[in-house]
């Protein structure tokens, strides 16, 4: 269930595997430095990983809601062309999950610290539309 996740570096020609197994989705952060892998791990269960270079961060894992896996994971690479999970200065990923209250979506930081709900929904985005705040994500 998913694929290896390797970086290259360009000017070396060094390959560095990320994740041996279970990476299904991978997008870089908007400053370049970071590599975010969503992996998807045993009971349903999936949670953010983040490259950096200096190793891999993991952060909490949690539950996809039905909306995410079926109606957005299958069309992640369309998605990315217009939104991102990554916040704008790069520091955290923004996910929905199925929570204590239904679905909710969460902040998890990139450094692999505890995860914030920020409200309900079964969807999150950032998106850079004008007038939103940046800090904000945006839930569909």
């Amino acid at each position: 269930s998913g694929t290896a996740v390797e970086v290259v570096e360009l000017a070396t020609g060094q390959i560095e595997s990320i994740v041996d197994e279970g990476g299904v989705a991978a997008v870089w952060s908007p400053d370049g430095t970071r590599l975010a892998v969503l992996l998807i791990e045993a009971e349903g269960r999936a949670r953010w990983a983040v490259w950096s270079g200096d190793g891999l961060v993991r952060g909490e894992a949690f539950r996809p809601t039905a909306t995410f896996v079926r109606d957005y994971l299958p069309f992640w690479d369309q998605y990315l062309r217009s939104s991102t999970p990554w916040s704008p200065d790069s520091t955290a990923l923004t996910h929905a999950a199925v929570g204590e209250d239904g679905p909710e979506v969460f902040v998890q930081p990139a450094d692999g610290s505890a995860a914030t709900v920020v409200g309900a929904g079964e969807m999150s985005w950032w998106s850079p539309a004008p007038g939103r705040s940046p800090s904000t994500p945006v839930r569909p």
